[in-house]
């Protein structure tokens, strides 16, 4: 089953700002490694993380960053955070509510979303890594 367009949408912005992250933990720590997936469920129609390892082990899981859209009736709960290995929340991103549909337009509020979303990745999102990962 293919995704609807609006999922590619997304997809696109946040693997990028996922990439450029992961660039920027690799300039400070150049030996840790990192792993970026998506899956999708019915609960999570779209959930993509970016793995980091210490060590670059990709059997190895020291912190996640995972960007998700939850599934809430006709709403879709849009929210990120870095995590330990072990599920402990180190901090959370931002969050917005969308209207639930797959038109390829993203709408201002998650256009705005994914906006705020880059900017917690290269910011906030690198220093905690970093901090992390060390």
């Amino acid at each position: 089953m293919k995704d609807p367009p609006i999922w590619d949408a997304v997809w696109d912005r946040v693997k990028l700002s996922l990439e450029e992250m992961a660039g920027a933990v690799k300039e400070v720590l150049p030996v840790v490694g990192c792993r970026i997936s998506r899956t999708r469920s019915d609960t999570f129609p779209f959930d993509a993380a970016a793995s980091f390892s210490r060590t670059g082990a990709s059997d190895v899981e020291d912190a996640v960053v995972t960007v998700s859209g939850k599934a809430q009736g006709e709403q879709l709960h849009m929210s990120a955070d870095v995590a330990r290995g072990d599920g402990i929340i180190l901090v959370d991103g931002p969050i917005v509510d969308v209207t639930a549909h797959a038109k390829a337009d993203l709408g201002r509020d998650l256009e705005s979303w994914l906006i705020d979303i880059r900017i917690f990745l290269l910011q906030e999102a690198v220093q905690c890594l970093v901090c992390e990962l060390r």
